[in-house]
C-alpha cells in the first residue's frame, strides 16, 4: 500500500525531466498508465530514452549490439543506486523513473503541482546520471552530435528568454547587443558540449555551473543598468549573478 501511494504521489508531481533537449510540457502524469491492476508503474526504459534522444537530434540510430551493450551498462549502474533510493522512498527506482518517462511523453496540459518533491527530484537526478553513463558509451559520432543538439536547445531557450524578458520590461537589446549576446551564448553552448563529452559519463554539473556563471557575468557586463535590473529579475531563481560583476577569468 505504501509503495502504491508513493507512486501516485510521484505521478502527480512528476514533470518532464528526461527529454532535456526538447523542453518540458508540464503535463500531469496519467494515473491510468501506472500499469496493471496492482497499480505498478512501468519500468524506466533507458534504451528507448536514448533511442528517442538520437532521433530528436537527427543522429545515426544505435544498432542492436549497441542497444544490448548499453542496457548492460544501465543494469550495472542502476544496481549501485537503486537500493538506497527504494530504502529511502519505498518505491523501486526503475518504476519511479518510469513514471517520469511516461509523464514526459504523456498528455499536454497545465501543471500547478510543485515538481520539487524529494522523491521526484532524486528520481530525476538519478535518471540523468544513468543516461549520462549510457550516452558516454555511444560512438563519438553519435554522442558528439547528440550533446551538441542538447546544448543548442539550451542556447536557444536562453536567448529567447533573455530577449523576450528584456523586451517585456521595455529595455530591449540593441542590434549590436543582440549580436554580442549571440556570440556569448554560442561560446557557452560549444564549451558545454565539450565539457559533457569529455566527462565520459562522470559528473560534470559543477563545471557547467561555472561556465554558466561566466556567461552570466559576460551578459551583465554587456547590458545597461535598466537591462541589468530586468535580467537579474529573470535569472534570480536560476543561480545567475544578482548584481553586476566584472567578467572573471576562467574557461576560455
Amino acid at each position: 500500500m505504501k509503495r502504491w501511494i508513493w507512486l501516485i504521489v510521484l505521478a502527480q508531481l512528476a514533470v518532464p525531466a528526461l527529454a532535456q533537449d526538447e523542453g518540458g510540457d508540464g503535463g500531469l502524469f496519467d494515473l491510468s498508465s501506472l500499469g496493471n491492476a496492482a497499480n505498478v508503474a512501468p519500468e524506466f526504459d533507458p534504451v528507448a530514452e536514448i533511442r528517442t534522444m538520437l532521433a530528436r537530434a537527427n543522429v545515426a540510430p544505435m544498432d542492436k549490439k549497441q542497444e544490448s551493450d548499453l542496457k548492460k551498462v544501465y543494469e550495472k549502474e542502476v544496481k549501485v543506486v537503486a537500493k538506497t533510493y527504494e530504502t529511502r522512498f519505498g518505491v523501486p527506482l526503475k518504476e519511479a523513473m518510469g513514471a517520469l518517462q511516461t509523464s514526459a511523453r504523456g498528455r499536454r496540459g497545465g501543471n500547478s503541482r510543485r515538481p520539487d518533491s524529494p522523491l521526484v527530484v532524486e528520481a530525476r537526478r538519478l535518471s540523468t546520471q544513468l543516461l549520462d553513463k549510457m550516452i558516454a558509451g555511444l560512438r563519438i559520432d553519435q554522442q558528439g552530435p547528440l550533446r551538441r543538439h542538447q546544448s543548442e536547445q539550451t542556447r536557444t531557450t536562453k536567448l529567447n528568454t533573455l530577449t523576450s524578458s528584456l523586451a517585456l520590461a521595455g529595455t530591449p537589446l540593441s542590434p549590436a547587443q543582440l549580436t554580442e549576446v549571440e556570440v556569448i551564448l554560442a561560446r557557452e553552448s560549444r564549451l558545454r558540449t565539450l565539457l559533457i563529452v569529455e566527462a565520459k559519463g562522470a559528473p560534470y554539473q559543477s563545471q557547467v555551473v561555472q561556465l554558466e556563471a561566466q556567461t552570466a557575468e559576460r551578459l551583465v557586463a554587456l547590458l545597461d543598468p535598466p537591462q541589468r535590473t530586468a535580467y537579474a529579475a529573470t535569472t534570480a531563481g536560476a543561480g545567475a549573478p544578482r548584481t553586476p560583476r566584472a567578467p572573471s577569468r576562467g574557461i576560455n
